[in-house]
């Protein structure tokens, strides 16, 4: 158990460093397209830099670590599973930066690194699930637990985020 725990925050520092670096040029490069098709997406990240989203990704490594320690220290099942479900809604968020390619028809960072490690991830849930020997209602109730936890935590981040960002521009600005 313990190598596919710390593959999480492998895999989520290999994606994410992917995104730090593209996403927020590709944004401002694609913000008509961005208008056009997915307007609350651009409204979710308006007022972000490079550098505020970097803060934001951290926060989420941050997240991932914390969670990946109490399991390993902690060698209880029920840990396990909330750790499974926070892998879970990381998986889950690489399909969407695959869907979101395939919406926009083009290339967006995020979806080389998706398209290696989804994989990856579907084999750890599945030797995982083998391990820990639970059944499909503890997958999907901790699954959506983690999926809340994370949604939640990403509003969190991405606040974070833009107030970095502020902060930085009225630091350039004296």
């Amino acid at each position: 158990m313990v190598t596919y725990i710390w593959l999480f925050p492998l895999l989520f520092i290999f994606h994410d460093m992917e995104e730090i670096v593209g996403f927020m040029p590709w944004m401002n490069k694609h913000k008509q397209l961005l208008q056009e098709k997915a307007p609350l997406f651009l409204k979710l990240h308006d007022g972000l830099s490079t550098e505020g989203f970097a803060l934001a990704v951290f926060e989420e490594l941050i997240i991932v670590l914390i969670f990946s320690l109490v399991a390993l220290i902690g060698h209880h099942r029920i840990l396990y599973l909330i750790w499974l479900g926070g892998f879970v809604a990381y998986t889950l968020h690489l399909l969407v930066h695959i869907l979101q390619s395939l919406f926009f028809r083009q290339y967006i960072p995020s979806l080389a690194t998706s398209l290696i490690c989804l994989p990856i991830s579907c084999w750890i849930i599945g030797k995982v699930s083998l391990l820990l020997q639970f059944n499909w209602a503890e997958l999907l109730v901790f699954s959506v637990i983690g999926c809340l936890i994370v949604g939640i935590n990403l509003i969190l981040a991405l606040t974070l985020g833009k107030q970095f960002s502020k902060w930085l521009e009225k630091k350039q600005l004296l």
